[in-house]
């Protein structure tokens, strides 16, 4: 529960578009692609797991709707316990890291130093979300994040290591993966908007407001489908290439919830949006290889 599988779907995304990227150019490699998958969701379930550790010892009172909060407040999985599954996780990311580092390197180049430094920095982003100290999560830095580690590193460095290569264009794909799983991150703290007040965590729809934060949302996905259309303009071969356009009637559906609904009631557009983000990457990277 604490795990929240579900969310491996983001750690996917942005390793999908990556691929996808260097497959429109038969640079794709499946080893590459594997391991980076590996080590990204290592990341995401430790990054979940801190989550909730964090909020947990600083004593944030998030929704009584998510079950898995429960599972550390009422000490079925105890905090020692918790931080030695974080331990787990944190070390299997490491393995697999270096795994994939020297697959793709063949030994210790420049690049493989350059890719081991960007590996510290996820884990460290993974883990201070909410569980140091100075969390940046409760600076309303959370978006940032995710921007820099779920968009660039993810669909950049999964990108990079296959076709050996990296160019100015492949910055708008990695944008728009960035700004999908803000948007989940989004209805996250919309869904927690008044507890994290309460609490001091202020993410940005705590610093936005109610009303501006739903607008915020919107512009999310103005912003996806604006950089995937200029990409594909910029690199059109197909029409093939617009079929991420199937995916609108699903955005329809999650921006309508957002607009009107709040609380606990966002709970379910959570893994909407997740599997709205998914769609979008597949049909995007289906597009191109066609």
């Amino acid at each position: 529960m604490t795990a929240r599988l579900p969310s491996l779907l983001l750690a996917a995304a942005g390793i999908v578009m990556g691929t996808a990227l260097a497959a429109s150019q038969g640079r794709a490699r499946a080893d590459i692609a594997l391991l980076a998958f590996i080590t990204a969701s290592l990341l995401q379930v430790l990054s979940n797991l801190a989550n909730d550790y964090g909020d947990t010892i600083k004593g944030t009172d998030e929704s009584a709707a998510m079950p898995r909060k429960q599972v550390l407040r009422q000490g079925i999985i105890s905090l020692a316990d918790m931080r030695v599954g974080m331990a787990i996780c944190a070390a299997g990311a490491v393995v697999a890291g270096i795994a994939l580092l020297l697959l793709a390197f063949g030994g210790f180049t420049w690049g493989f130093w350059l890719f081991v430094l960007l590996g510290a920095l996820a884990l460290w982003a993974a883990v201070a979300y909410t569980a140091t100290a100075q969390p940046y999560g409760y600076r309303g830095l959370g978006d940032l994040m995710v921007l820099l580690f779920f968009g660039f590193a993810a669909v950049l460095g999964s990108y990079a290591l296959q076709a050996g290569r990296i160019g100015w264009l492949e910055l708008l794909p990695a944008l728009t993966s960035g700004v999908l799983a803000i948007a989940v991150l989004n209805i996250n703290n919309l869904r927690d908007l008044d507890s994290d007040r309460a609490a001091g965590k202020h993410t940005v729809p705590v610093r936005l407001g109610r009303k501006n934060a739903r607008r915020y949302h919107l512009l999310l996905f103005a912003v996806a489908f604006g950089c995937s259309s200029l990409y594909t303009l910029l690199r059109f071969d197909s029409p093939w290439q617009w079929l991420f356009w199937l995916s609108l009637p699903l955005f329809v559906v999650n921006g309508k919830a957002v607009m009107s609904q709040q609380g606990d009631a966002l709970v379910p557009m959570l893994k909407q949006m997740m599997l709205t983000a998914t769609a979008f990457t597949l049909l995007f990277g289906v597009g191109l290889m066609l």
